[in-house]
């Protein structure tokens, strides 16, 4: 009995065993299983990214393609458009891109045309007026840049618009490019003290946004309307009747660390034209004894002293003390040109204006050289100080305070500003530093805000919308804003072989 009870005990432990056996060998063929879709979909997942890349690049060749068929219009051009089994479509008149300015006698309008390429995973690479993009979602980045450009230095806007008709399909494998034509705007070449203005309509519109934002050189992007697909961009100067309108002007995007509170003004990125030719001819008068009014030389301006109406040459204003300069503008208005630097060095020295409330009074003060202050400078009003300064002034202020508006845009600035060494504005034309308060507009080229442990407030101050904007003497003038443009449409034919 106690024989056969270890034999079945025995047969049991067997068939548990085999039992155990098929669970564990099925429980591995199901994580088998699972990391087999698993890899399989990392697999699917890594070839797509792959094909995308490679057709990126096949994207690229063709934008070359595409250019050089209307750059060398002789001969006929062709490439290995490796696409895949679905190849590519060609849309013509997917878009437009409009040309206008006050300049022109009428609008520049052209279409354009795209090719794409559509992923398994939803993806898009586009061709588009010699750009590349590639689109994900909302999501569109710039794979390579169209030979659009505007150079502020040169005041030259290239912008070659191609529309591409033939074929709406095309197959992986041999394609030519043939250049049917090309319409150059010859009559609107040259625009003179007139702003031009580019909207472009495109599926791509976020694309173009950045383009223009990041790459296309001096260019301003206005307007982005998402339910139209449209971004206009500007190029050439702002109106200076609007110079003051906005708190703060930067034709680059501002920096900014800590606590920063421009009120209910924002930073407006636009472009001002620059005072260095209208601020040399007023020093050389006022040297040569050629200039309007009397002119009365002070050399350097580093005590405390009270200067009534007039017209005054500096050499320096240093105030390294306690110093307080005032202006009287009880009759009139004052002129300072300070053909070297502005700067307070002490947080307790001050230049102000007084006498003017009530009346239309200013303090123009024009540098050649930097303005820095930890001190206090201005008056009651924004409108009663102006600060002009050359594309080279560099702007610092660590502390005190400011009431009043500065002008010194650049172009091309390419300075080191005297408090880089104290933040992170070495390469910025104005910067402040350590909590400064200030009311008023500011115009330059770039700009870093520091706030600190407390926070910089910065105050458009209102009366400044109600003032004439007026730079300099009547008897000056800026030189005429000249923009060149090499505008042309060139319609490419593009087709299998």
């Amino acid at each position: 009995m106690s024989r056969d009870r270890r034999g079945a005990g025995s047969a049991d432990r067997g068939q548990s065993a085999m039992i155990g056996i098929v669970l564990l060998v099925g429980m591995v063929a199901v994580t088998s299983a699972a990391l087999f879709l698993v890899a399989g979909d990392v697999l699917t997942s890594t070839e797509a990214q792959t094909e995308e890349e490679r057709v990126e690049q096949v994207f690229v060749e063709l934008s070359q393609k595409m250019g050089s068929a209307w750059t060398d219009n002789d001969v006929s051009h062709s490439m290995d458009l490796d696409a895949g089994e679905r190849g590519a479509v060609a849309r013509a008149e997917t878009g437009w891109i409009n040309v206008s300015s006050e300049g022109f006698d009428e609008p520049i309008n052209e279409t354009v045309g795209t090719i794409e390429w559509e992923g398994d995973g939803g993806s898009t690479i586009a061709y588009e007026a010699g750009a590349v993009f590639s689109e994900t979602g909302n999501e569109t980045r710039v794979v390579s840049v169209p030979p659009m450009y505007y150079d502020a230095t040169t005041e030259t806007l290239t912008l070659p618009v191609t529309t591409v008709s033939g074929d709406s399909e095309l197959d992986s494998g041999d394609i030519s490019f043939n250049h049917d034509g090309t319409t150059v705007y010859a009559d609107s070449n040259v625009v003179e003290d007139a702003d031009i203005r580019i909207t472009i309509k495109s599926e791509y519109y976020r694309g173009w946004e950045r383009f223009f934002t990041r790459e296309a050189g001096d260019t301003i992007v206005r307007d982005i309307d998402h339910e139209n697909r449209t971004v206009s961009i500007r190029v050439g100067y702002l109106d200076i009747d609007d110079a003051f309108d906005s708190g703060v002007t930067l034709s680059e995007p501002a920096g900014e660390q800590g606590n920063v509170d421009f009120g209910e003004e924002e930073v407006r990125n636009d472009r001002m034209p620059e005072l260095d030719d209208v601020i040399e001819a007023m020093l050389e008068e006022m040297k040569n004894g050629e200039y309007s009014d009397d002119v009365e030389e002070v050399d350097s301006i580093d005590g405390n002293e009270t200067y009534t109406n007039g017209t005054y040459l500096a050499d320096e204003v240093l105030l390294e003390d306690t110093t307080d300069v005032t202006f009287d503008l009880e009759d009139g208005n004052a002129t300072l040109m300070v053909d070297g630097d502005v700067e307070l060095a002490h947080p307790q020295s001050s230049l102000s204006v007084e006498n003017a409330t009530g009346t239309n009074h200013s303090l123009k003060i024009y540098v050649t050289g930097n303005l820095s202050s930890s001190g206090d400078m201005g008056g009651t009003s924004a409108t009663y100080t102006e600060v002009y300064g050359t594309s080279e002034t560099a702007v610092a202020f660590d502390g005190g305070s400011f009431t009043g508006t500065i002008y010194a845009p650049s172009d091309d600035w390419t300075g080191t500003n005297p408090l880089g060494g104290k933040g992170k504005c070495s390469d910025e034309q104005v910067c402040l530093l350590s909590n400064p308060d200030l009311t008023g507009s500011v115009v330059a080229s770039s700009a870093h805000f520091q706030g600190g442990w407390g926070s910089i407030d910065f105050t458009h101050d209102e009366d400044l919308a109600d003032e004439p904007v007026e730079l300099y003497p009547d008897e000056y003038d800026l030189p005429p804003q000249l923009t060149y443009l090499n505008v042309a449409h060139h319609e490419i034919d593009v087709k299998n072989s």
